[in-house]
């Protein structure tokens, strides 16, 4: 459905922890969300994992904390439309087939004008923002959720590849966004996954 599989929950799947990545995604929705950076980009190269570390991430969020908000994940080939009520309210109503558009409208205004929260409304997952449309295009609709009502209820999720990342939004102070570069596996990391195939380290030249 999203592109790629990301059946973190999947039968013998068998999941490798990213503690660090888990680390700073629990800081940034914990403690600094309300703070003056509010947008958190996970970055890295193709196959480096970020999908699977976000949705990972928030798929352990959902299970054990009981208040952990709505969560839209949106693969770049989801996103049609850079306004953000728009995006969301045609999102939702395809998602939900026996829902139109104008009751998402609705339920969307009265969410994000719930008030100050120390968590968001909702979590928003866009997924690969280097794969599909331009840099100006992923940047107005960024910039467009800067503004008032989303940006003081909205958490928002950004994977991209590094150097693109780096060559269009990172100068762009006004997004406000936490950059996280996601590194290769720590030997403990590795360890376990080698294990899942019976392996270890000694063994590989």
């Amino acid at each position: 459905h999203f592109g790629q599989p990301i059946h973190v929950e999947g039968k013998g799947v068998k999941l490798i922890k990213r503690e660090e990545a888990w680390m700073r995604l629990e800081e940034w929705f914990s403690g600094g969300w309300r703070g003056t950076q509010r947008r958190f980009a996970v970055l890295g190269e193709e196959g480096d994992g970020k999908t699977w570390c976000v949705a990972a991430w928030l798929s352990n969020k959902i299970k054990s904390d009981p208040e952990f908000p709505p969560v839209v994940f949106l693969s770049s080939k989801n996103v049609d439309d850079n306004d953000p009520q728009t995006l969301l309210s045609g999102y939702l109503s395809h998602r939900f087939h026996n829902t139109q558009r104008e009751q998402w409208d609705k339920r969307i205004e009265r969410w994000t004008k719930g008030g100050a929260s120390n968590a968001p409304a909702f979590v928003l997952v866009f997924d690969g923002i280097n794969e599909r449309r331009d840099h100006i295009w992923w940047r107005e609709l960024l910039e467009n959720l800067t503004g008032q009502p989303w940006f003081d209820n909205i958490g928002i999720i950004v994977t991209c590849r590094s150097a693109y990342w780096q060559r269009h939004f990172e100068p762009l102070r006004s997004l406000s966004v936490i950059p996280y570069t996601l590194p290769s596996y720590n030997d403990n990391e590795l360890d376990m996954a080698l294990a899942n195939h019976s392996l270890r380290r000694s063994e590989i030249q």
